[in-house]
């Protein structure tokens, strides 16, 4: 009967990660009124969340249309698809998904009587560390102009995800990355879709599992420091280590942080009843989980990914082809028409009036020069500000 409940999670979990803005927790909420017995319930939202934690790569890679955890990814999944990269970009994010996910589950278990000890030794410092993070972030950009410039960038989409995270918007990160990210890609870069290179050959290196393991190293952090629950806050902060980090390294690292990230919650969950990811925590709500729980629910979520990652692969050369063989302009209006409606769909004129602001501030970075990452002062402002007035 699990095994049934598993497949089922997995396959809605594909179909999550296709369909933008659908995210696990909204797929939990639905099945939520179908009154399912705890652990079934259980099973189904992590079986979800892994078969999407995958999947969610391919649009954000081809299609320009972000995630809230793997927005990140847009950047240099860009930059490798205009290379004719695009489905070695696939093979490393799978690679690494899979190695990062199965090295985060020996680790979490071996030290799962630790987590309750770290959580409350770091907890108190947490927005002196994210203060410290933003003050880096901003100096990166070494010269005066480009410093001020990031700081205006960072403090407007701070004010902005702070007011949008602190609405009744449904998907306030949607209507926030959508505009952040997407809208400026697709206006100002409609030739993005079929314009790149022809498909190169595979780099079959492996110099990426180096970020693989910062990556998991990243993604236990997120679950023990509270205001940090996001994989791409701490993509971002990864980036400080190293500077100039090739794109298929970033990827590496982002979805090593995305996959190990959920592991380490479902142990943070079971162990001191706290899980930073949204799907995890819906899913402790309806089974609270001890250790053998948490094992068994890890293992959903590996079965989930690994489904995902193969799909991913099995498709991901078909899917480039038909993207770069689309006529240019009406896939760019097809796209931005999709994230419109559900902008709407979601959270009405207000969700369409956040993703608009959004947008203006997304053509700061590339106006000014500046990296485009400071948008995520969406979420770590918002932290640091939550953490002051706390």
């Amino acid at each position: 009967m699990k095994i049934i409940f598993v497949l089922i999670a997995i396959l809605i979990g594909i179909f999550c990660g296709l369909m933008p803005g659908i995210h696990p927790n909204t797929a939990g909420a639905v099945l939520a009124n179908f009154h399912i017995e705890g652990e079934y319930f259980a099973i189904i939202v992590v079986g979800i969340l892994g078969a999407y934690t995958a999947v969610s790569f391919l649009p954000a890679i081809f299609l320009v249309i972000p995630e809230g955890d793997t927005v990140v990814s847009l950047l240099p999944g860009q930059r490798m698809f205009r290379k004719g990269r695009a489905f070695e970009a696939i093979i490393v994010v799978c690679i690494s998904l899979c190695l990062s996910a199965g090295i985060s589950f020996v680790f979490a278990w071996l030290f799962f009587d630790k987590i309750s000890f770290v959580f409350g030794f770091v907890s108190d410092y947490i927005y002196y560390i994210l203060i410290l993070f933003s003050v880096l972030l901003l100096i990166r950009e070494r010269k005066i102009f480009g410093i001020l410039s990031a700081l205006l960038i960072f403090l407007l989409s701070g004010i902005l995800g702070f007011l949008a995270l602190n609405s009744q918007m449904q998907n306030p990160l949607f209507c926030l990355f959508a505009g952040f990210f997407a809208l400026p890609a697709l206006i100002m870069h409609r030739d993005f879709f079929g314009k790149g290179e022809k498909s190169v050959a595979i780099n079959k290196s492996f110099s990426y599992l180096p970020y693989v393991l910062l990556g998991i190293i990243l993604g236990g952090v997120a679950d023990l420091l509270p205001g940090i629950s996001t994989p791409s806050q701490l993509a971002v902060f990864g980036s400080l280590i190293a500077r100039r980090i090739e794109a298929r390294n970033f990827l590496a690292q982002i979805a090593s942080i995305e996959a190990s990230h959920c592991i380490f919650s479902i142990g943070s969950a079971a162990s001191v009843g706290v899980a930073r990811v949204g799907a995890i925590a819906i899913a402790y709500d309806a089974w609270e989980f001890d250790f053998s729980g948490a094992v068994f629910l890890s293992g959903v979520f590996l079965a989930g990914l690994g489904v995902g990652a193969f799909s991913i692969l099995f498709f991901g050369k078909k899917f480039e082809r038909y993207v770069r063989e689309t006529r240019v302009v009406p896939l760019a209006w097809a796209i931005l028409s999709y994230l419109i409606l559900l902008a709407f769909f979601f959270d009405g004129i207000f969700g369409l009036l956040v993703m608009a602001v959004a947008g203006l501030i997304g053509f700061l970075p590339v106006l000014w020069g500046v990296s485009r990452t400071h948008v995520m002062g969406s979420i770590i402002l918002v932290s640091i500000m939550r953490g002051i007035l706390a």
